[in-house]
């Protein structure tokens, strides 16, 4: 007989998305930056930086100010403004920011033009 493994409660509606007001191309884009961000500092570190009370900080305050920001603003706002914690680091704020110039590179292609990808 094998162990099953437990499942972790979900949580649903218990805490508002903290970026549930930003436009939907806005919202969409910065979904797609972070979660090539999570690629890099993991999905639980992610989570932390809406979620948790230090490192949502940036992310309250951004979502909240977001009409002064651009989503990759936001994007790299939340990295830069936690450096140095929870191990998020220069190698974390470059690999934002190198993803960013590499999707830019890639979309400025002839080939890409259509590509719905590329399309913003």
């Amino acid at each position: 007989m094998s162990a099953s493994i437990p499942t972790p409660p979900v949580s649903h509606g218990t805490q508002p998305p903290v970026f549930g007001d930003l436009p939907v191309a806005k919202r969409d884009t910065l979904y797609g930056l972070l979660l090539a961000q999570a690629y890099q500092i993991g999905v639980g570190r992610s989570v932390e930086l809406l979620q948790e009370p230090e490192l949502g900080n940036a992310a309250r305050y951004l979502a909240a100010h977001h009409r002064h920001f651009s989503a990759e603003d936001i994007a790299v706002g939340m990295i830069y403004h936690n450096l140095g914690r929870k191990d998020l680091g220069l190698r974390s704020l470059f690999y934002g920011i190198d993803a960013r110039i590499a999707a830019e590179a890639l979309c400025s292609a002839a080939s890409m033009t259509d590509d719905p990808w590329c399309a913003h």
